[in-house]
């Protein structure tokens, strides 16, 4: 029934959409693919009789095909506000999403409110917790110009999702938000951006997941004659509803990204990534630790095309204990990128990380591997009016002992037709 009354709402909003004055609509194919495999030693599964030492286990999370339609409104001219339904089919499931964007201006202040429902059920097979749900997410923000490019602003955030049957791993939940800062743009492109934020979440069946969270974020972004740089931090408080002030901790995380230009073509850019997790209760599993990232990359910029490469480095560090192994860890590799961009045509980029990550404690449960980790993603207009886009990622672990060795793969595609 709730399928039927899905497609009627559809059908009615394509039925009146037609006679607006802007209007657009897509439709199409996707193909969503998720697999893991991993290896165990047969004789442990099959008996010692067996006449194999090993053997793969493949699970196939994801592995569907879907049809798509897409239905976009602009009921103004100026493209103010915008109406969207979105529909994808699979051989088990639904999905559909009705969403609104609305911005409006008047004076030195501007005003925008996002709105997004979605429905999911499944129409074939054995429903398990979490096939099903409908969720919804709203956010309106507020922006006043207060003076010499600078900006003060106000936003509110909410969200929901109702899942038709709970389980360990689903649950139903309500959330709401907020922050407060100010944005101060410079003549040169620069910026600086300071917020203050807020949250918490509500879990009706289980308290203990309740949360409530406070914090800051600032942004820096600088331009100059021999380059640019960005600033990233964030601070947050997270407080748990828990015996013992489990999970309870204070977050902080910054990332500096420095680009040096040394011709018209090449440059260097380095990025320091560093988040750092203190907990704040006395619960035995919390572990205070930090993780450290860096890239050091040359880049050749050649018409469309940026060509990157260069050494990553990670490492992460734990408060030991006596109760449990270390978890630390040292990870180096070689990263070599590149991306293509073309306006109204392509957009690409291809990235592989090979390297090695070395334990500072290895045991039944851990060992030292070797990795490879490829993303690929790319947007193409084949024509005015046919697009495809994917993304896929995988990354391959070879440990000393074989048995440990894990692959894993996650493709996603979509070809749409704009009529």
């Amino acid at each position: 029934m709730s399928f039927v009354r899905t497609a009627i709402i559809t059908v009615l909003l394509f039925s009146s959409t037609l006679i607006a004055s802007d209007l657009e609509i897509k439709a199409g194919l996707g193909y969503d693919y998720f697999s893991q495999e991993f290896f165990v030693d047969s004789t442990s599964q099959a008996g010692v009789d067996s006449f194999l030492t090993e053997w793969s286990l493949k699970s196939n999370y994801l592995d569907d095909f879907k049809a798509i339609v897409n239905i976009s409104f602009f009921p103004d001219s100026n493209k103010n506000f915008e109406f969207q339904t979105r529909h994808e089919q699979t051989n088990e499931f639904y999905r559909t999403r009705f969403i609104s964007d609305l911005y409006f201006k008047k004076n030195n202040s501007k005003i925008k409110i996002y709105n997004e429902l979605e429905l999911k059920n499944k129409t074939k097979g054995i429903t398990q917790p979490g096939d099903e749900y409908f969720l919804g997410y709203s956010k309106i923000k507020f922006s006043h110009d207060i003076g010499k490019n600078i900006y003060g602003n106000v936003s509110m955030k909410g969200d929901f999702v109702n899942f038709d049957s709970t389980s360990e791993v689903t649950y139903n939940y309500y959330r709401f938000g907020g922050n407060t800062g100010i944005t101060k743009y410079f003549d040169n492109f620069s910026l600086f951006d300071w917020n203050l934020f807020f949250d918490f979440r509500e879990v009706p069946d289980t308290n203990v997941l309740n949360y409530n969270s406070y914090g800051s974020v600032l942004n820096f972004s600088f331009y100059h004659n021999k380059g640019e740089m960005d600033f990233y931090s964030r601070i947050e408080n997270k407080l748990y509803n828990q015996l013992q002030d489990k999970d309870n901790h204070i977050r902080f995380e910054s990332i500096i990204r420095n680009k040096l230009y040394l011709s018209n073509i090449t440059s260097m850019v380095s990025v320091i990534d560093f988040s750092l997790v203190n907990y704040t209760g006395d619960y035995l599993t919390n572990k205070n630790y930090n993780k450290l990232k860096l890239e050091l990359l040359a880049n050749l910029d050649y018409e469309i095309y940026v060509f990157s490469a260069g050494p990553v480095f990670e490492n992460l560090s734990e408060e030991e204990t006596n109760l449990f192994d270390s978890e630390n860890y040292f990870e180096i590799g070689l990263k070599l990128e590149t991306t293509i961009f073309k306006p109204n045509l392509i957009f690409g980029t291809i990235e592989s990380i090979l390297g090695h990550r070395n334990l500072d404690m290895e045991n039944e449960f851990q060992s030292n591997y070797t990795f490879e980790r490829l993303s690929l993603i790319a947007d193409l207009n084949i024509t005015y009016s046919l697009n495809l886009n994917f993304l896929f990622t995988s990354e391959w672990e070879w440990h000393n002992n074989s048995n440990d060795n894990t692959r894993i793969y996650l493709l996603s595609s979509n070809l749409s037709f704009r009529f």
